[in-house]
């Protein structure tokens, strides 16, 4: 399932998806995202302004399903939630850029015991200052919180 408020981008999507040949299993969907029904919804992919994330992350966590696969694009998910992985992509227009993905598994027990883990680890590496400092500036810089997981 995929939104976008703008039918053109909407449809640019749907364009898209058809010349990749998985039009059967996808859904675009030209509206708001904060005001739709997820419960159909497989795997969702977001391109949300930060307070958007918050707003629908707890949406998302209580549908009654497992391993909902959820990507974000520039913005991840607020802490606690942690990627499974993050992917830095170019785009045709941008070729020298590389956007961030953030790929998130909600309702999943064993991804969230992975993501404690990773947490716990990375708090337990002792830093100095300088690297420290580098660290909360990386983030800050991608817009992620000062306590962030790098990979």
């Amino acid at each position: 399932m995929a939104m976008h408020r703008d039918e053109a981008r909407a449809q640019e999507a749907r364009d898209n998806i058809s010349e990749a040949g998985v039009s059967e299993r996808c859904t675009v969907i030209c509206g708001n995202a904060l005001e739709q029904d997820f419960s159909a919804a497989t795997k969702v992919f977001l391109y949300l302004i930060p307070r958007g994330l918050r707003i629908i992350l707890p949406i998302l966590e209580a549908l009654d399903r497992e391993n909902l696969d959820v990507v974000t694009y520039m913005s991840p998910f607020p802490a606690p939630q942690l990627a499974i992985e993050t992917y830095n992509v170019e785009t045709a227009g941008h070729k020298d850029a590389k956007w961030p993905l953030f790929l998130y598994r909600l309702n999943d027990p064993a991804a969230a015991a992975a993501a404690d883990a990773a947490a716990a680890t990375a708090a337990a590496v002792p830093k100095d200052d300088d690297e420290a400092a580098a660290d909360e500036s990386y983030c800050a810089g991608l817009g992620l919180p000062s306590v962030c997981v790098l990979h």
